[in-house]
């Protein structure tokens, strides 16, 4: 799956946000990927995507079995997508 990259967490402490079918918010998983954000390893620009595995929980249901609450989870980072690698605004 690929996401365009809304709002990154670069504390660790929240969701990231991302555009999927529309604006959501995802927990990332990949440890290993978010050491690399914390440690200046990746940055980001402003469009820049991921590559990514996403896990899609369906939490509670309404009286038609329809989804009222979803929750999305980045279970593995496998690239980010630079968009405009000569952008001076950077993230991190």
């Amino acid at each position: 799956m690929i996401l365009v990259i809304k709002k990154p967490d670069l504390l660790g402490t929240s969701k990231w946000g991302f555009v999927y079918d529309r604006n959501i918010d995802a927990t990332i998983e990949d440890k290993d990927f978010i050491d690399k954000v914390k440690n200046w390893k990746i940055g980001f620009y402003y469009n820049d995507k991921i590559k990514c595995k996403m896990r899609i929980e369906e939490v509670s249901l309404n009286e038609k079995q329809e989804p009222i609450e979803t929750r999305y989870y980045i279970e593995t980072v496998y690239d980010v997508i630079k968009i405009n690698k000569n952008e001076q605004r950077q993230f991190l």
